[in-house]
């Protein structure tokens, strides 16, 4: 289940966009650090079996994976599949300052596990 706070993020994001949601995935309990996680698996299957290309809304880019290989990984998989990725966080794109920005954001989102796992 989305937290409060996600669902008023995303709730906002839809809002200001035409889009309709079919489907939401969620990994409870599991850390972003891992890319072999149930909901992102589903997620992956779906878009697999979709004839149209779909978008993947994250709230937030730390919600995607919190280690840097992992993100690269799952968001390039998800390109795959057929899926684009959109954030009310992060504008995504192939352009060099895009893909700049979102290394930085997805490094800072594993700085920000590894110092909670440091403690």
């Amino acid at each position: 289940m989305l937290n409060h706070q996600a669902m008023k993020t995303l709730t906002y994001f839809f809002q200001g966009i035409s889009r309709e949601v079919v489907n939401i995935f969620h990994d409870e309990g599991v850390s972003g650090d891992k890319i072999n996680r149930s909901g992102m698996n589903t997620l992956i299957a779906y878009l697999r079996e979709q004839q149209d290309d779909l978008i993947v809304i994250i709230e937030d880019i730390a919600r995607l994976a919190r280690d840097v290989c992992v993100h690269i990984e799952l968001r390039n998989e998800i390109i795959k599949a057929g899926g684009k990725l959109e954030s009310p966080a992060i504008e995504f794109g192939e352009d060099h300052h895009s893909k700049l920005l979102e290394n930085v954001l997805a490094s800072f989102s594993q700085h920000q596990l590894d110092k909670t796992h440091s403690y």
